[in-house]
Parts: structure tokens; sequence; C-alpha cells
């Protein structure tokens, strides 16, 4: 016979089949075709029909854009002057200089600006909103301070980036 024979390999056998990872997939699959189909009904739209508006040239109101800035008039932050401006039809501009110590007469100052923002308020008496930025060393109390004196009379108040005050030449 022939002694150059191939020897017989062992057969190999599977002992456990893992399906812990096959079973996760399919369950996050599961979710996000659950998810997916919710988020089809989502996609859909429905606009109403359009429709064009006719504005005549005579009713429109020129916005009044009241700015209220707030700028230290020296470089120890003891005197600050406050500059309140306003756009439209007749544009103004009142400021007030306070050289008080903020943490000692708050009601005083806050008292000051009341009164600059009801002359305001008396020539605009519709007017809800004003812009207020500090430029960039103001302390945060002063903030604070100006819109405690001015939320009464305007409540919307907006405030603006340093900067803003920053650009502003006196």
């Amino acid at each position: 016979m022939n002694d150059f024979t191939f020897p017989k390999r062992a057969k190999k056998s599977i002992d456990d089949l893992n399906v812990v990872p096959i079973l996760d997939m399919f369950v996050s699959i599961v979710f996000f075709l659950l998810l997916s189909a919710s988020m089809v009904g989502m996609t859909k739209l429905v606009v109403p029909p359009s429709a064009t508006s006719v504005i005549e040239s005579g009713s429109t109101k020129v916005p009044i854009n009241a700015k209220l800035n707030v700028i230290p008039l020296d470089s120890k932050m003891e005197a600050i002057k406050i500059v309140f401006k306003w756009e439209g039809a007749k544009p103004g501009e009142l400021s007030l200089s306070l050289k008080e110590d903020i943490f000692v007469n708050q009601k005083v100052v806050v008292g000051k600006i009341k009164e600059m923002v009801q002359k305001f308020k008396n020539q605009y008496p519709g007017e809800r909103t004003v812009q207020i930025s500090m430029q960039t060393m103001i302390p945060y109390q002063w903030l604070i301070t100006v819109m405690d004196g001015v939320t009464e009379l305007l409540p919307d108040v907006v405030l603006n980036s340093y900067t803003v005050a920053d650009a502003e030449k006196e």
C-alpha cells in the first residue's frame, strides 16, 4: 500500500453559537424603524394658501428705535454719563451725568433715570421698547440700576452688546 498518505484532520465542531450580538442588532433596528416611521408623519406640512396684501405708502411708521447707552466719564468709573437717544419722526436725545456712589445712592440714581425716561414717555406714550448698551468697563451693578429705572415705563428691554456703546461717539 501506499506509505505516503495524508493524515486525517479532526472534524471541527461549533460548540455554542453566540447570538447576543445578533439580538442587539435586531433590537436597535426595531427602535430605528419605529422612530423613523413616526418621523415620516412629521415631515408632511400643510401650508395655507398664499395671499397678497397691499401696503399704502402713507401708512408706513418710522420706528422710534430708543437706545440708552451708559458711558464712563473717567477711568475710575466714578462718573457715568447716560445718553438716551431715539429716532423716528421727531428724533431727540436726553443725557444725564451722574457722579454718585451707586451702592450708597441707588434709589437717587433710579429716580433720576425714571425722570429722564418719563420725559421720553410723555412724548411717545405708546412706546414700550428700549435698547440698553454699556461700554466695556462699566460695572454690572450699573446695568441693574439702569434697568430698574427704565423697566417701569418701558417694560420691553433689549440688551445690546458692549460694542454698540463703545462705537458711540460723545
